[in-house]
């Protein structure tokens, strides 16, 4: 037990640090990209992304659904049942792959030469170029489809600072070449070539160290093996529920800048998009131990004393870490921003405040986040939230007709609404577990 929070203390604290580097570094990355290559690129850049992060959500929930499968095998030491998920695992990551690859060559023939005669960018662009530019991103998303699946039998081991390590020294070797050559070349193709060797490398080295930390995973004498037909049906039916909980989560996270930017002006919306960035840019931090919480409480036999105190104890770890965040969150905001970019990006204290209530509760969220994929309650808290998501957007649309001007406090409000009934509801369904 001691030797297991050990080891959960160790990758958390390597996780947060290098997370805040590599994020830290993100955020200069940005700034040289968009004083290198301009307005156009950027906008051109975060285009790519979020056509290719609609692409993705084919995959929303697949891993967090199979790395709960793994963890009664792993501590069982049952090497057949951990191969033949892992193999069902790679088989469908590659069909997603493939599928990636096929829709995002069909939108580049049909919607980028589009996109490119409605914005006229045929007095700075070739289309060719477009064409390719977006296919190199199209390239760099499906590669991670091909190695990656080996990624979760490291994570479901408890082994997440190793995956944080690789991560880490390529993302920083790598984000640092982009900004030099940003600054030499200012090449958008440079650009994107080294974040496909990033993707490349990271991958690689991956597999690699898994395949031979677990050198029995590629044996031959379990390389035909299948998964059996009642675990299939229960990987099946987690999948869907989970895929259900991740979309629910997207609609929940996009909700308030859709509707912020169907009823706001341009300088709301600007003042709203900054603000919410470094609020997300800091859950992305603590979003990363959802799968540390996860592999730390499914290492214990289910219903067992062990289990029941890692959760009470990392309960009060997360509670704490929560209360910290939000208020610091709330002191430093205004003048981290002011700092950043000016004062007039800098929200009032009502709503500052609110979103420093939101982290909070985003924060604590984390933690029951990994007790439900620890616990495999999927299909509970799929139903929870999108009743959640549904209440929220009927009562902001409710209370934005009556109170018009406070649209930002509206907006956070009823988020905020939407996510204490959520984190209420995870957190019963969690404990009832445990007791029973």
């Amino acid at each position: 037990m001691k030797n297991d929070t050990k080891k959960f203390v160790i990758n958390t604290a390597f996780l947060i640090i290098t997370q805040f580097f590599v994020i830290l570094l993100s955020f200069i990355q940005q700034r040289v990209f968009a004083q290198n290559l301009g307005a156009q690129y950027l906008g051109l850049n975060n285009l790519f992304s979020n056509i290719l992060s609609v692409l993705s959500i084919s995959e929303l929930g697949l891993a967090t659904a199979f790395m709960s499968s793994l963890f009664e095998p792993l501590r069982r030491g049952n090497k057949e049942t951990i191969v033949q998920t892992i193999v069902l695992f790679r088989r469908i990551y590659r069909y997603i792959g493939i599928t990636i690859l096929t829709l995002g060559s069909l939108i580049n023939v049909i919607f980028i030469p589009y996109y490119y005669q409605l914005h006229g960018l045929n007095q700075s662009l070739k289309l060719g170029v477009l064409c390719f530019y977006f296919e190199l991103y199209v390239i760099n998303a499906v590669l991670g489809y091909f190695l990656i699946y080996i990624r979760i039998l490291l994570i479901a081991d408890g082994n997440s600072k190793i995956d944080s390590l690789i991560l880490f020294g390529v993302r920083i070797t790598i984000t640092s070449l982009q900004i030099i050559m940003l600054f030499v070349y200012k090449s958008y193709v440079i650009y994107l070539l080294l974040m496909i060797l990033s993707t490349l490398s990271y991958n690689v080295i991956v597999w690699f160290y898994t395949s031979r930390r677990y050198t029995w995973l590629l044996s031959s004498k379990y390389a035909v093996l299948k998964l059996s037909d009642s675990r299939f049906n229960i990987l099946r039916t987690n999948i869907k529920q989970n895929f259900l909980i991740k979309v629910s989560d997207v609609v929940s996270k996009s909700f308030d800048t859709l509707f912020i930017s169907i009823s706001g002006s341009l300088n709301l919306i600007a003042i709203y998009s900054v603000n919410i960035l470094i609020v997300n840019s800091i859950l992305n931090i603590f979003t990363q131990l959802t799968d540390i919480v996860t592999s730390y409480i499914g290492q214990f036999e289910n219903g067992s004393v062990n289990q029941s105190k890692a959760v009470k104890r990392l309960e009060f770890v997360f509670l704490s870490l929560s209360l910290v965040t939000g208020s610091a969150f709330n002191i430093f905001l205004p003048m981290f921003m002011t700092l950043w970019l000016n004062s007039s990006y800098v929200m009032d204290a009502l709503n500052t405040a609110l979103l420093a209530i939101l982290i909070a509760i985003e924060v604590f969220k984390i933690f029951l986040n990994g007790c439900v994929n620890a616990f495999g309650l999927f299909e509970k808290i799929s139903i929870v939230d999108i009743w959640k998501n549904i209440i929220t957007i009927v009562i902001t649309i409710v209370l934005f007709k009556a109170l018009s001007t406070a649209l930002f406090a509206v907006v956070l409000s009823c988020r905020i609404f939407g996510e204490l009934l959520g984190v209420i509801a995870r957190y019963l369904i969690v404990h009832h577990k445990i007791a029973n």
